[in-house]
């Protein structure tokens, strides 16, 4: 029996197809170092090749053992934290008329079950084959942000802020220009500059509750990109993505042209921290404040939990995300595919910013208003950016010992 068919029995007994390479890359790395072993005690070819399948045993038997060893995992720790967020975010809901009546719960509810639907189906795909569309996905994101900045910039009225608006266009054309010549060039820090660009310019013209959905698809271009052009700075894509959103931050504070940041400058800073410090002073450690504030936008769902049920609550709540972040950082290490283990890095790098800002601005430290909490926030638009998040951990994670 040569080598070929004898790999070919062992894969055939998987019924996980995916891995099949991965053990078929396997075999072929140990068969090759056992032949030279072989050949350096003074074995011919065929009789290397002859004792090395010998020494490797029956194929059924390896291939049952290699099927148990490969087959999908799956991870119910993500499963049981992000469950428990997204139940946390009913907590959070802006309690009131609609909510008394059920409307906004049933509302949420219906969310939710699309949200683990979504989910569901992103963990059966191969994130894998993203790689396959690194590039067009890169491509479709500069198209992308040049139909939103225009269909934005035609529903402003004229204004000194239409005026700085204009220049988002003319710097998305000499970037896009400039990408086509480093791409040739395989500049990676270059590249991910242009990406940062693109994606800063995409974040001013889109209104808030946008932001951590599409920050994930231009995080996941990011990543996919960089492992395209050099497999050897995973461990940078999610320090680049840091930096990417911190220069978001400046150009929201240079273009507060709409939506939250606008609601927060007409009612003026002082007043944003006037409310914040209302209902963090009137909260107790556990039930309802004595004075219950409306929350000036509904970014600020910390301080909603706060308001309905104390601080212990809120303790709660923060602690279902930190797990959740240190469980990705946990859970990158054990992940034996480079792109996949980027991919947690970076997705990580995503949430703690989220969580970090969403955390500060709600203690008034941060002015310039709050982003969405990940895993933990309400609406159709959160319970996606959720359900495609949490769906992207699980198919990595259901893949997590293969390595091609």
């Amino acid at each position: 029996m040569s080598i070929k068919l004898y790999i070919e029995r062992v894969t055939k007994q998987m019924r996980n197809k995916e891995a099949r390479a991965s053990v078929e890359k396997e075999l072929t790395q140990h068969f090759h170092h056992q032949i030279v072993k072989l050949k350096e005690q003074g074995a011919t070819q065929q009789e290397a090749e002859r004792k090395a399948i010998e020494l490797m045993g029956n194929a059924t038997t390896l291939g049952q053992s290699m099927d148990q060893i490969y087959k999908p995992q799956t991870d119910w720790l993500l499963i049981g934290l992000a469950i428990a967020a997204i139940l946390c975010s009913f907590l959070a809901l802006p309690y009131g008329q609609q909510v008394e009546n059920g409307t906004l719960i049933l509302k949420n509810g219906l969310y939710t079950v699309f949200g683990i639907g979504i989910a569901l189906l992103i963990t059966r795909f191969d994130y894998r084959k993203l790689l396959t569309f690194g590039h067009q996905l890169f491509w479709l994101g500069v198209a992308l942000s040049f139909v939103l900045d225009f269909m934005h910039q035609s529903m402003l009225l004229w204004s000194f802020y239409k005026i700085m608006l204009w220049m988002q266009p003319i710097c998305l054309l000499w970037t896009v220009c400039l990408a086509i010549f480093m791409t040739r060039k395989m500049n990676i820090w270059l590249l991910n500059a242009y990406l940062m660009v693109i994606f800063i310019a995409l974040v001013t013209t889109l209104s808030q509750q946008y932001v951590p959905l599409f920050g994930l698809v231009f995080a996941i271009m990011l990543l996919c990109s960089n492992y395209r052009i050099s497999q050897k700075i995973w461990s940078l894509a999610g320090w680049l993505i840091l930096i990417g959103f911190a220069l978001t931050y400046y150009y929201v504070l240079i273009y507060p042209t709409h939506g939250p940041y606008l609601m927060l400058r007409v009612a003026g800073m002082e007043e944003v921290n006037r409310y914040l410090q209302t209902i963090l002073q009137s909260a107790h450690f556990i039930g309802a404040s004595d004075v219950q504030e409306h929350i000036i936008t509904f970014e600020y769902i910390l301080l909603n939990i706060v308001q309905q049920f104390g601080f212990l609550a809120l303790a709660i709540a923060l602690a279902l995300i930190a797990l959740l972040i240190i469980h990705f950082v946990k859970t990158s290490q054990t992940i034996q595919q480079p792109f996949g283990q980027m991919l947690l890095i970076g997705i990580g790098t995503f949430c703690s910013l989220l969580f970090i800002s969403n955390v500060l601005s709600s203690l008034g430290l941060l002015n310039i208003g709050a982003f969405m909490l990940p895993f933990f926030d309400y609406g159709l638009i959160s319970t996606l950016s959720t359900g495609m998040l949490t769906g992207l951990l699980l198919s990595v994670y259901r893949r997590k010992n293969l390595f091609v």
